[in-house]
């Protein structure tokens, strides 16, 4: 998740298991990896919009989003017709096919947006060498602004550009991380107190401590729009990090 951008990162690895080294050597198996691209997005004016829960879209109004490919076959653009919302996602690599799913799976899922078949050729590729393929997704309030920012999160041509957008994220949130135990820090207004462990039974506690705080730091809204939120300028999600509104 991508600290000051409404974005997220997805990063995937791919190798050769040791006892299937000898196959691969030998240029006897290569794999085909289908990526599901689903970035389905709605923006809701007021809380009358929408009642306490997961905001998702039903399996009848999957004729609400227009699906394009984008990208020069890259990736998909997904955007919502009832709404100012639309989403991009992108991969790192050309897939050597794109499809277009505007349907619905056989639980009543819906299934908006595309699937990217990507051929990885395993045949060279000795351990401990992998394959990696990164995923970017992108959202605002118009098409072009998600491509935009998706394609400059992903430029294409690999993961060397990707990677680093990946480490500017880290970067960020490592930084959030440690402003919320130094006193004096620059983006709260006090800092937590740090645990010192010195058995086991006090590795777990700090644990659970660390892990709450974790929780709570990765539900903090990164951005938030100044133009009609003067009165305030933090947010947290009170369901979650996956679901729920904002308060």
């Amino acid at each position: 998740m991508a600290a000051v951008t409404r974005a997220v990162l997805f990063e995937m690895e791919i190798s050769a298991a040791p006892n299937q080294q000898r196959r691969l050597v030998a240029g006897q198996q290569s794999v085909e990896v289908a990526v599901e691209m689903q970035g389905i997005v709605r923006m809701f004016n007021s809380s009358a919009d929408w009642t306490f829960g997961h905001a998702t879209v039903l399996k009848n109004e999957t004729d609400q989003l227009a699906v394009a490919s984008a990208f020069g076959g890259r990736g998909v653009t997904i955007v919502d017709k009832m709404s100012r919302a639309a989403s991009a996602l992108v991969l790192t690599e050309q897939p050597s096919s794109l499809e277009l799913t505007p349907a619905v799976s056989g639980s009543g899922t819906p299934l908006v947006g595309g699937r990217g078949i990507i051929v990885v050729d395993l045949s060279s590729m000795a351990a401990p060498a992998a394959f990696r393929l990164g995923v970017a997704l992108a959202v605002a309030e118009e098409e072009d602004e998600a491509i935009a920012a998706a394609r400059g999160l992903a430029p294409g041509g690999g993961m060397g550009a990707f990677s680093k957008s990946v480490s500017a994220a880290q970067s960020a949130w490592e930084d959030r991380w440690q402003a919320a135990f130094t006193p004096g820090n620059g983006h709260y207004s006090g800092h937590l107190p740090t645990l010192q462990a010195n058995d086991e039974a006090a590795d777990d506690v700090a644990r659970v401590y660390y892990l709450s705080v974790l929780s709570f730091l990765s539900c903090e809204k990164t951005i938030i729009d100044t133009h009609t939120a003067t009165d305030w300028r933090r947010a947290y999600t009170t369901g979650g990090p996956r679901t729920g509104v904002v308060t």
